[in-house]
């Protein structure tokens, strides 16, 4: 073990190890005088050391927590870093409020109340650490390994130089659960700096060596909680979210001569739980583009963000499978009720022939189904179900009101959300050319396609806007389009839009999700465990 302890307002030298404050008798001559005695008092927030893999439980039972992989070679086992605080529950209560937002992303600039509202919490660090050191300091022969869990994996990751995992404590997951129900937010970021890792030239994390530790970074943690306080792997809109309240803030502080070139301050990385995302403050947000697709961005509290996110493929379910019929039948079930009734419906219309249109709708012995699903199947690693309707089939759909959002849970074969989309065949080529000029001179956004998700296996009914939706959405209707750059409009009661950019090179396929992102609420969060 090799061990060091830090503290600061030191007014002697010396420490002791077994608490907070240690005494120190420290001989002085006290400008010539006599040689009188001189009590001095050192206060120590931390102890900080390198331990082997063997004895991390020991550590661990006695209120230290495991923060990375040492950059230290000695022999041939890794030695790991870990940190105990010696701070008392009185210092933390002083610096428990962390700064919250709610931020509308991916907000339609022509509607008021657009977007998809989603909550920032951001952190100096992973979350509980100090809790979870704090409790320990009073129970030091408490059994808690729980924090040793993710060491092979990190090992592993580390290894093969994939997204270093930060270890958060049992309290710091429940403390974000928590704080993502009292938000209430479909989805609620939680954001921290990342100041011993660096970007690699290959595009990959790599620890900082020790010239360069402590230098500024642009790199974060986000983590995602939904408002039944589930973990969710990626979340595009609240990426959007936590993009824009940091580089806000980067371009004040470069504004005001905090420092950082300027590429540093309009480009951050997030290290999500599997991706690595870039996000990119765009230049002059508010000048408008050449493309057709041009989404203008007002001033103020609203920010034009790029972020980079992976693509997925969509996988077609087998036509007369097994699996096609039971996603046939939890539709027809969640929209129409189990037996098709038309008082289940609540529809625009009194019509009944348009009643008997709903009933009709995903009934599989109907030979015009065909005429309205065009395609079923799901992303990546089965991810979401995706369906493809008609655009008049999608508009059916928009009028009913009342979902059983729970029979969408009765089909296993995806484990997050299902997608209803459509071209936007009608949007624009239908009118007439003066038409479209007119929209094109109001820089009214030109839609390509149109979707809605469900999530009620994550908790949530209907999502406003869904980023991460849009990395499969924008690879099928661009490929479907012949389009390099397409533009969706997610309609929901809310409505927002996404603009995605299909990218390839060297062999990788990426999404560029554009969106605009406005600030609604700031604050402090005052919730402790």
């Amino acid at each position: 073990m090799i061990g060091a302890i830090t503290g600061g307002n030191m007014t002697g030298g010396g420490a002791t190890n077994n608490g907070s404050t240690g005494n120190i008798n420290n001989n002085s001559n006290n400008g010539g005088g006599g040689g009188g005695k001189k009590k001095a008092s050192v206060r120590m927030e931390k102890i900080v050391l390198i331990a082997k893999k063997q004895l991390l439980a020991f550590y661990v039972r006695n209120g230290f927590g495991v923060t990375k992989l040492s950059d230290i070679v000695h022999g041939q086992e890794p030695w790991f870093e870990l940190e105990r605080s010696l701070k008392s529950a009185d210092d933390d209560s002083k610096s428990m409020d962390y700064e919250c937002f709610i931020v509308d992303a991916f907000a339609d600039v022509e509607r008021e109340g657009s977007g998809n509202p989603a909550g920032v919490v951001l952190l100096a660090g992973p979350p509980g650490d100090e809790l979870q050191n704090n409790n320990n300091n009073n129970n030091t022969g408490a059994e808690d390994d729980s924090s040793l869990d993710a060491i092979d994996e990190e090992e592993e990751c580390h290894d093969k130089k994939k997204i270093i995992e930060e270890i958060i404590s049992p309290r710091g997951i429940q403390w974000m659960s928590i704080v993502a129900r009292e938000f209430n937010q479909s989805e609620t970021a939680f954001v921290w700096p990342l100041s011993r890792v660096k970007l690699g030239m290959n595009g990959l994390l790599q620890q900082q060596s020790e010239e360069e530790d402590g230098a500024q970074s642009s790199l974060y943690a986000v983590r995602y909680y939904t408002r039944s306080g589930m973990e969710v792997d990626l979340c595009g809109h609240a990426t959007l979210a936590s993009a824009s309240v940091l580089l806000e803030r980067l371009t004040y502080e470069k504004q005001q001569g905090g420092g950082g070139s300027s590429s540093s301050n309009s480009s951050i990385t997030f290290c999500a739980k599997h991706d690595v995302l870039h996000a990119k403050l765009l230049a002059a947000p508010c000048t408008p583009h050449n493309s057709s697709n041009n989404i203008q961005t007002p001033a103020s509290n609203a920010s034009r963000i790029s972020m980079d996110f992976p693509w997925k493929d969509v996988t077609p379910i087998s036509s007369g499978s097994d699996d096609q019929q039971t996603v046939l039948n939890i539709l027809s079930k969640a929209f129409f009720g189990a037996a098709s009734s038309s008082s289940h419906l609540v529809v625009h219309s009194d019509e009944s022939a348009l009643a008997a249109k709903f009933r009709q709708f995903f009934n599989s012995k109907d030979p015009d189904l065909s005429h309205h699903v065009l395609h079923i199947g799901t992303t990546d690693e089965r991810e979401d179900l995706f369906l493809e309707l008609t655009e008049e089939g999608f508009d059916l759909l928009k009028g009913i009101r009342n979902l059983d959002y729970t029979a969408l849970e009765e089909f296993g074969g995806y484990t997050r959300g299902v997608i209803i989309c459509c071209v936007a065949g009608g949007s624009l080529q239908s009118q007439s050319g003066d038409a479209v000029a007119q929209q094109r001179q109001q820089q009214q956004p030109m839609v390509d396609f149109r979707s809605r998700f469900f999530g009620p296996k994550v908790g949530i009914d209907e999502d406003p806007v869904t980023g991460s939706a849009h990395c499969s959405l924008g690879p099928y209707f661009g490929t479907k389009l012949n389009k390099t750059v397409v533009v969706g409009r997610q309609e929901s009661e809310r409505s927002g839009l996404v603009e995605c950019t299909l990218k390839e090179a060297k062999g990788e396929r990426r999404v560029g999700l554009i969106g605009t992102a406005v600030r609604t609420v700031s604050g402090k969060l005052s919730i402790r465990i």
